[in-house]
């Protein structure tokens, strides 16, 4: 065992978030059972960020973070999520894409949508608060970009 600092938080761009600086990925999941013991475990400790993605498992990596959440309490986990690059060809999809992600996780806000494209594409191309964004959030597309 190696001792973790959990005083170790990372500022989270100029939004006023931190989170640790370790986090939990859940990438080619095998045995989802023993997956939520150890998310459920690994929260309890305090390591609260964990990262996963639509493409995990077709989103079952998604739907059983939603389970741990209900477990542990949404105000325990910070979690990010990724989308696929194809629903970025506009915005209605990429708002689709998130909204899918959401229901999965069970949750109304990820504090953090992952992907280089998105972050090309969402901040250069439409104005949304993806800090916190419902489950019913609308977006205008600015073409000058």
């Amino acid at each position: 065992m190696f001792p973790i600092d959990y005083a170790d938080r990372k500022p989270l761009g100029k939004s006023g978030e931190k989170i640790l600086a370790i986090g939990i990925g859940t990438w080619a999941i095998r045995d989802y059972s023993k997956a939520k013991e150890a998310l459920i475990h690994a929260i309890e400790l305090g390591l609260n960020m964990i990262d996963t993605a639509e493409m995990y498992d077709k989103g079952k990596a998604e739907e059983l973070i939603g389970e741990v959440i209900r477990i542990v309490g949404r105000e325990n986990v910070f979690i990010t999520t990724k989308l696929l690059p194809e629903h970025f060809s506009n915005v209605d999809n990429a708002l689709k894409a998130a909204q899918a992600s959401l229901r999965r996780l069970g949750v109304e806000y990820i504090l953090m949508f992952r992907g280089k494209v998105l972050y090309k594409f969402m901040f250069r191309n439409i104005n949304v608060d993806m800090s916190r964004m419902p489950l019913s959030s609308t977006a205008t597309h600015d073409p000058k970009g």
